[in-house]
């Protein structure tokens, strides 16, 4: 039998701010999808005040993850996956500013590499 996980096996495992982001934009993305298609709302949809508080509130924690810097290739990877997945480039408000943040992980990873 597997030993069994509790809350003070994992008190050392505190995310790094990056994982952290990367968290709460996948909950508030997660939230809204909740909301737009829960049984009670879906016929009818959402009030436009509350569809737009859980939008905001998606695409602010979005910005915030990809804004923050990778520390590594893998975060890169995630980075660009998000990018790709969530269509950035098409028409996303902060894009030319994420597009420079991923260039400056990038290059700052290959010089780290070189090193």
């Amino acid at each position: 039998m597997p030993a069994q996980s509790t809350p003070e096996a994992h008190t050392d495992a505190t995310p790094d701010t990056f994982r952290r982001l990367y968290a709460e934009w996948r909950y508030a993305k997660a939230t809204w999808d909740a909301q737009c298609y829960s049984p009670e709302n879906y016929a009818g949809g959402l009030p436009d005040d509350v569809l737009n508080a859980l939008c905001i509130a998606a695409c602010d924690a979005l910005n915030a993850f990809l804004l923050h810097p990778a520390e590594n290739i893998k975060q890169l990877a995630l980075k660009l996956n998000v990018f790709r997945d969530e269509e950035i480039e098409d028409g996303w408000t902060k894009a030319s500013e994420i597009v420079a943040v991923i260039a400056r992980d990038a290059n700052r990873l290959i010089r780290n590499a070189d090193a």
